[in-house]
């Protein structure tokens, strides 16, 4: 399962990837894996500076969730996606947004 809303152009934006049952109950890889990640637009980072690109990472059989990053410079619907052999594949849709004017206090 992969989760996340919405960002901004140009931010590096945090998502989480976790293991879940059919019913969307949290539990653990079941036994150590790949996983792939990809994304039809932007990238996918292991650092919150995104600098670091990621393709996959390696779970052991007791890990449960990876946060990761994207960052995008265009505007519109991403679609996020986790897969590993012997698994269902998960997708998620993260809308990048022109941000709302800031408003200065004081």
């Amino acid at each position: 399962q992969l989760n996340s809303t919405s960002t901004w152009p140009g931010f590096c934006h945090q998502v989480e990837f976790s293991f879940t049952t059919v019913g969307a109950a949290p539990t653990t890889s079941g036994r150590d894996r790949t996983v792939t990640f990809s994304t039809d637009s932007g990238a996918l980072y292991t650092d919150i500076g995104c600098t670091q690109p990621l393709t996959s990472a390696d779970f052991s059989q007791d890990m449960e969730t990876l946060t990761f990053y994207f960052r995008s410079s265009t505007l519109g619907t991403a679609t996020l996606t986790a897969s590993s052999p012997g698994l269902s594949t998960g997708t998620t849709e993260l809308e990048v947004e022109t941000p709302t004017a800031l408003i200065q206090l004081g």
